[in-house]
């Protein structure tokens, strides 16, 4: 989300509150609205700039696979940035060892750079081996973990 975007929300969200009017970037923000809407217009509005976001993000994120243990965040990115405008480039790490897991995941700024990507990539050589590349797949929610019981 954008810094902006967030700021905005901020500001919606106090004045929704309080009721009353807020400057929001010299401009004048006055709203009524009843107490059920006040509390959680702000969530809901902030809510869906998240997922707009993330349909975009989704669309336009690639799973790479097959990579040298030597790839590097950098050097993934690097490889893809004749494609289009790569917003990440991330290899996967053990958390243990620190070792690369042999995968990671770029995502570019828009859907159409994301495809010319994939049909160009997909088996080209990078760092002595021929990757892998593939649509991301978007990760399932994890359960909110309760603490046990009996722990203590």
């Amino acid at each position: 989300m954008s810094q902006m975007a967030a700021f905005v929300g901020a500001a919606v969200g106090a004045t929704l509150r309080t009721a009353r009017t807020a400057a929001i970037c010299g401009r004048s923000l006055s709203v009524s609205a009843p107490a059920a809407t006040r509390a959680t217009a702000p969530v809901r509005m902030m809510e869906a700039m998240n997922e707009d976001e993330a349909r975009v993000t989704e669309d336009a994120k690639l799973f790479v696979g097959n990579l040298s243990w030597s790839t590097t965040d950098e050097t993934l990115g690097v490889a893809f940035e004749e494609f289009g405008t790569v917003l990440d480039a991330r290899v996967v790490m053990d958390r243990f060892t620190g070792k690369s897991r042999g995968f990671g995941f770029v995502t570019f700024d828009a859907a159409p750079s994301a495809d010319q990507a994939l049909e160009g990539m997909n088996g080209r050589e990078v760092d002595g081996r021929a990757i892998r590349v593939d649509r991301a797949n978007s990760r399932p929610q994890r359960r909110e973990r309760r603490p046990r019981e009996d722990m203590y």
